[in-house]
C-alpha cells in the first residue's frame, strides 16, 4: 500500500481539523529516525491541480489501507 490512510473531509468545514489529524497521526509513536510514523493522503498536502486529478484521487483511495471520513453537516450537503 502506498498510503496507510486516505483522509476525506469538507474543505470548507474541516480543513484545519484534517490537517491537525494528519499531523497527529504522522507523529504518533514515530521512531526518532523516521520522518513520519504513517503516510496519510490529504489532497491539499499531496495533490497538485492537474488534468489527471480525479484518477490520482482514485489511485490514492485504492492504494490506502484505511479510509478516514470527517463527517460534518456542511460536508453532508456537498455535491461531492
Amino acid at each position: 500500500m502506498l498510503y496507510n490512510a486516505f483522509l476525506s473531509y469538507s474543505h470548507a468545514a474541516d480543513s484545519d481539523l484534517a490537517e491537525a489529524l494528519r499531523t497527529g497521526l504522522q507523529g504518533y509513536a514515530k521512531p526518532w529516525y523516521r520522518l513520519r510514523a504513517v503516510r496519510i493522503f490529504r489532497d491539499k498536502a499531496t495533490l497538485s491541480a492537474t488534468p489527471k486529478l480525479w484518477s490520482s484521487i482514485q489511485l490514492a483511495i485504492q492504494e490506502s489501507e484505511y479510509f478516514i471520513v470527517l463527517a460534518s453537516s456542511n460536508g453532508a450537503q456537498s455535491v461531492y
